[in-house]
């Protein structure tokens, strides 16, 4: 009894000392100070009315022209870290464009031939105005894509002013907190783009997948690049052009849309191009639709204001009884597969 007692004891202690030099190695997330509410008010004489105004079509149009004009090339690409994690070879790429850096991983096929293409799932995260990083050693919808998904490239961008995390190293994206949809959307096709360009064997088989704010940029992306044949969006906001959506997300909402500039006009054009709804005939891929009919963050609303407008013969929803958080992965994946085969 008394051998079974030091035993545990011993086993505590290495466990603490573990814990005590995890802590001390472990880097502070350079992101972390990013958020300030400090301007949020700047808009408070903005004419909510002219604001909010339904788009026109000249507005639509020039949207669609914008996107199409994009340079998704960086100006530099470096491959600056390795990492090996869930039996699965990471690597962590910098991209850079007009002196503005950004960080994303690519996870590699558990067997890459150099003849051979393989399928890219992007996974895009969600929003949390409390912690600026997306890990991903604590997030277990990774690490179940890495382990049900072995054959496919996974592409995951750190957004603008948020840190990729990796075994308790951070590398921190240059870019404004609040500019979380349609930039973080130009932040996941710019890191796709690198990929390509460092991996070849990236197929034009892309996938892309997220949640909650993950969600609207997967439909973004879906909507403004040829190479996504597959859309999976769960939980997304799909329209800020609306007073609704101001007093519903009230800080927040100021802080990404009305705390950068007085231009009325540069206002409602990030608006528009943060609401997917307004674009979602453009997309003629494969859509997949999650969402919970009892979602107190973003309404089922949002879901059926798309299934409405979508054009794509190729569309699949999952509506059910859940909240905000629920955990799908599972089903997703067996909906990825069943078109790479």
């Amino acid at each position: 009894m008394q051998i079974k007692s030091t035993g545990i004891i011993i086993a505590l202690g290495l466990i603490l000392i573990f814990l005590i030099v995890y802590t001390l190695l472990k880097e502070d997330n350079p992101c972390r100070d990013r958020i300030s509410y400090a301007q949020v008010d700047l808009n408070q004489i903005a004419n909510l009315d002219e604001l909010f105004a339904p788009p026109t079509k000249e507005e639509i149009k020039k949207t669609i022209s914008d996107w199409a004009s994009f340079d998704l090339q960086s100006d530099s690409i470096q491959l600056i870290e390795k990492y090996f994690l869930w039996k699965r070879n990471i690597s962590v790429l910098a991209h850079y464009k007009n002196g503005v850096i950004h960080y994303g991983a690519v996870i590699l096929p558990k067997k890459t031939e150099n003849i051979k293409k393989y399928p890219t799932l992007i996974w895009a995260n969600g929003l949390n105005q409390f912690s600026q990083s997306v890990s991903l050693t604590s997030r277990r919808e990774i690490k179940e894509l890495c382990q049900s998904l072995p054959n496919h490239f996974i592409i995951i961008p750190s957004f603008r002013g948020q840190s990729l995390e990796i075994s308790g190293h951070y590398f921190c994206s240059d870019g404004f907190f609040g500019d979380a949809f349609d930039g973080a959307t130009d932040d996941a096709l710019r890191l796709y783009h690198a990929a390509k360009q460092t991996y070849p064997q990236i197929s034009k088989k892309t996938a892309i997948y997220g949640v909650s704010r993950g969600g609207t940029v997967a439909l973004l992306a879906g909507i403004r690049h040829p190479d996504i044949q597959t859309t999976i969006s769960q939980a997304g906001p799909t329209n800020f052009l609306g007073k609704e959506y101001y007093d519903r997300y009230g800080k927040q909402y100021k802080y990404q849309f009305l705390s950068q500039t007085t231009n009325q006009e540069e206002i409602r054009s990030k608006l528009l191009q943060s609401s997917p709804v307004h674009f979602i005939d453009q997309y003629d891929g494969k859509l997949f639709l999650l969402h919970g009919r009892l979602d107190k963050t973003v309404s089922i609303d949002h879901a059926r204001s798309i299934l409405k407008k979508v054009t794509t013969n190729e569309l699949d929803s999952l509506i059910t009884n859940s909240g905000h958080n629920a955990y799908h992965v599972s089903v997703v994946v067996n909906y990825i597969e069943k078109y790479d085969h």
